[in-house]
């Protein structure tokens, strides 16, 4: 296998790696807002610091979901 292949292979898998985690990373975004909208719905306080902690992100995260959430409506 020559250089030029190995190095073509590595750049594939990276990328696959790659995309891997961007779509864990939305799913894990959509998963947060989701839960943060469905304790508003039904009259729960969020708390930023507890939602923080409980899906292991820092509260700017939270914050940023929430933002997301109020732009939507």
């Amino acid at each position: 296998m020559t250089i030029f292949a190995i190095l073509i292979k590595k750049i594939k898998k990276i990328w696959i790696e790659g995309k891997t985690v961007m779509e864990n990373i939305k799913s894990d975004k959509i998963e947060r807002i989701l839960g943060i909208y469905t304790k508003l719905i039904h009259g729960h306080v969020v708390n930023k610091v507890e939602e923080a902690q409980n899906y292991h992100v820092n509260e700017r995260s939270i914050q940023r979901d929430i933002d997301d959430i109020r732009r939507y409506f």
